[in-house]
């Protein structure tokens, strides 16, 4: 790996957070919507938008808030979308990152997130994220991103 980028992310039911290592943070909302129709489909020039921009076009979407309660739902289309949320969010936050960079990254769940709710944002992230750690909220994501770095 040629560099690594230290992140923090806070995986909230209504917003997501980021704070990385470059100094770099940005928040979204945590939305996907997925375009309801060709019509649709050919107006935004994409099959899904995610955060303000989806809420923005609401009536042209369908609109999935991957997160309720504080844990991932339970169907394809909530995990499709936390996957996305995540993509979209570190990409945004290092735009420099190229493509033998290493993400090392600390996720904040809710304290109420079970045991496969972790799992599955684990194997979520397994190919975009090198190094992991899944964080019981209330702490504090960006002390957990030190640890990575010793």
């Amino acid at each position: 790996m040629s560099n690594v980028f230290y992140v923090g992310i806070d995986l909230g039911t209504s917003r997501t957070s980021i704070a990385t290592s470059t100094g770099k943070r940005v928040s979204t909302r945590t939305c996907v919507g997925y375009s309801k129709d060709i019509v649709s489909r050919k107006r935004f020039g994409e099959d899904y938008l995610m955060g303000d921009e989806a809420l923005d076009n609401r009536l042209g979407l369908n609109m999935v808030w991957p997160l309720a309660e504080g844990v991932i739902r339970d169907d394809e289309k909530s995990l499709e979308g936390t996957g996305l949320i995540l993509r979209h969010i570190i990409a945004e936050a290092l735009p420099d990152k190229k493509k033998g960079d290493g993400i090392y990254a600390a996720i904040g769940v809710p304290a109420q997130a079970s045991f496969n709710n972790k799992r599955a944002i684990i194997d979520i992230t397994r190919e975009f994220i090198d190094k992991i750690l899944i964080v019981s909220e209330p702490f504090d994501d960006t002390e957990y991103c030190r640890k990575f770095s010793r």
